[in-house]
């Protein structure tokens, strides 16, 4: 989502994305706490994605920008466990960009 008017040359936005894998080839464990028992599963939410950042427009074919993205980010791993070793999700793994941009329109 961004927004922008005619008079300025600002133009701030927001953007979340979502990956949702859907057929991951190795079976996932989940715990399930109420039932102390494992589902097993090949889908999940494997990252999400939020974006933040302002764009200045210089004049017409000159842009820069500065933004900002916070990861989310998971996946499978295996588990070592006493009997058979399985995959598990893994831990959500944090990741932070802050960026700077310019682009020119020819």
């Amino acid at each position: 989502m961004s927004y922008g008017t005619k008079d300025s040359d600002w133009e701030p936005y927001v953007s979340i994305e979502t990956y949702f894998l859907l057929n991951d080839p190795e079976e996932i464990r989940f715990y399930n706490s109420d039932q102390s028992d494992f589902s097993v599963k090949n889908q999940f939410f494997s990252k999400i994605r939020y974006t933040a950042g302002i764009e200045y427009k210089i004049n017409k074919r000159h842009k820069v920008e500065l933004y900002g993205i916070y990861s989310h980010e998971r996946g499978a791993e295996e588990q070592v466990v006493p009997g058979p070793n399985y995959y598990a999700i893994s831990d959500w793994i944090d990741d932070y960009v802050l960026g700077l941009a310019w682009s020119i329109k020819l």
